[in-house]
């Protein structure tokens, strides 16, 4: 495809990461979904008693002494942990070695909806309950949702562009879409990209509890709660976990023999600006930005045999997403 007179630049995926509630690595979460295992469960980091909605997608196994020494993990938000360990995983997966080959030319853009809000918890608690001075100074830096952007650019010296995603739902396929043009423009050989989330709080439950959003029927069989598209349908499943993947020039990719998982043709994104939680009624922001992604690859609704949707198991949303599809 050309655009602005030049031969637009393709890009590739090369390397997969991934902590879930399946496992911390992407080889367990494919044995999972294999074997058609459930990774929601009875919550575990509080007590679930009081509220309507007591499960979630926990992650079981989590380790980050594997990524870092505990002492500076104690500063870091688990969004923050995960993230890095997700990074980790893709970069390895890639052949990228401890730190990408040209720096300047490596960059990182990353999403979080909520990042590091467990520290900021912490901090008012401790100020309110033991005064100013017992308060931890690291709060403010580390619970930013610009943080594991940075510990990502950090870990593998990506000194080019780094920007954080903050979409909520849409956030963690937002980098990629945003990681695509990137090196569209030359701005970057390669791009890891993903989102985190790590909030498995009451307050975050009970939020959520509070806007309806979450199921409440299937305490008793949390692996049956997650109904996308069902006459069922409760809401959503709250869960925590991290994705990442290395976006790379094809050129740049074949050149060090780079293993390919698939091409990145075409993306887009819009939205409704009609409510701060419903959907446009008519679906209309979902249909603009599937019409503009299949425009920007340059192929037919024909030709696409998958789609991945949202699926959120809302009574709204998963009506106006059938509608736009």
């Amino acid at each position: 495809m050309i655009e602005n007179g030049r031969k637009r630049r393709r890009v590739v995926i090369t390397g997969v990461g991934a902590i879930s509630a399946l496992g911390s690595s992407v080889p367990q979460l494919w044995e999972g979904w294999m074997a058609g295992r459930s990774g929601i469960r009875r919550i575990t980091q509080f007590d679930p008693s009081p509220f309507p909605c007591q499960i979630a997608g926990e992650i079981p196994d989590f380790d980050i002494e594997k990524y870092m020494d505990r002492k500076e993990a104690r500063r870091l938000p688990r969004s923050g942990q995960i993230a890095l360990a997700s990074a980790v995983e893709a970069g390895a997966d890639a052949g990228l070695g401890e730190t990408v080959p040209n720096p300047e030319r490596a960059g990182v853009i990353y999403g979080t909806a909520m990042g590091g809000m467990e520290l900021w918890e912490e901090s008012l608690t401790t100020l309110k309950q033991l005064g100013f001075g017992r308060m931890n100074p690291f709060t403010l830096p580390f619970s930013v949702p610009n943080l594991s952007a940075f510990l990502i650019a950090k870990q593998f010296q990506c000194l080019g562009p780094n920007a954080t995603i903050t979409t909520a739902c849409a956030t963690g396929t937002q980098t990629v879409g945003e990681g695509c043009e990137i090196i569209r423009k030359d701005k970057a050989d390669i791009v890891f990209v993903g989102g985190t989330e790590a909030l498995v709080k009451d307050y975050a439950i009970g939020g959520f509890g509070a806007m309806r959003a979450l199921p409440v029927n299937y305490n008793d069989r949390p692996e049956a709660a997650s109904r996308p598209f069902d006459a069922k349908r409760e809401g959503f499943v709250f869960s925590e976990g991290a994705g990442a993947l290395v976006l790379e020039d094809l050129e740049h990719a074949l050149n060090r023999g780079a293993r390919i998982y698939a091409e990145v043709i075409g993306q887009a994104s819009s939205c409704d600006a009609y409510h701060i939680a419903a959907p446009d009624p008519e679906g209309a922001g979902a249909v603009r930005t599937m019409r503009w992604a299949l425009q920007d690859a340059g192929i037919n609704p024909s030709e696409v045999d998958y789609i991945n949707a949202h699926g959120s198991s809302t009574r709204l949303y998963d009506m106006t997403e059938t509608m736009a599809i």
